[in-house]
């Protein structure tokens, strides 16, 4: 019996500590800072007007942008939330956020969060959208974003369903920059 057991521990022995040895892929950087501007926007799928995005949503994600030397600059959403309601795409809308002769880079997140159900006494939201950046040379790449909040109680809404799932939306927007980071030659 001891014998059996030895290699068994053993093996999950090891197997702890290679875990140990698991690094988190390095965020991709620019050489030198360069302008971001940084647009959430929270859209309703019942009705037309945009939502502010929580603070610390916003806060997650300029981190993200922070780490790959870019620096964010966020569009408030009262610059923005009353032409959003009838631009409705994001060609659109990233025409708004980068008006010609614009060198900034652009990053738009796009949150639709609607109530799904009630799954074992949590409120189950669904939060859908798209993350998109752009270079200052126009090139740009989009990555949707689709993502489930549980909340507790039934007076949490949209916004505290956008602050559940900031950690995974930020993680989300800084694989798109790397993704675009990492496919471009360095100037």
């Amino acid at each position: 019996m001891v014998l059996i057991q030895r290699p068994i521990l053993l093996a999950l022995m090891f197997c702890v500590l290679l875990t140990g040895c698991i690094t988190a892929a390095k965020a991709v950087r620019l050489d030198s800072p360069q302008p971001a501007r940084v647009a959430v926007v929270m859209e309703f799928p019942d009705r037309p007007e945009i939502g502010v995005a929580p603070d610390s949503t916003v806060e997650r994600i300029n981190r993200e942008v922070q780490e790959r030397n870019l620096v964010p600059t966020v569009v408030d959403s009262s610059e923005f939330s009353k032409v959003f309601e009838t631009r409705r795409t994001t060609e659109q809308r990233l025409g708004f956020l980068r008006p010609e002769g614009t060198s900034d880079w652009v990053l738009l997140l796009e949150t639709q969060v609607r109530f799904y159900s009630l799954l074992s006494g949590k409120y189950r939201w669904d939060i859908s959208g798209t993350v998109t950046l752009v270079a200052p040379d126009g090139e740009q790449l989009s990555a949707p974003l689709n993502l489930a909040a549980f909340l507790d109680f039934d007076h949490q809404k949209e916004a505290e369903a956008l602050r559940y799932a900031e950690v995974a939306i930020a993680e989300r927007a800084g694989q798109v920059v790397d993704r675009l980071l990492a496919g471009r030659e360095t100037p």
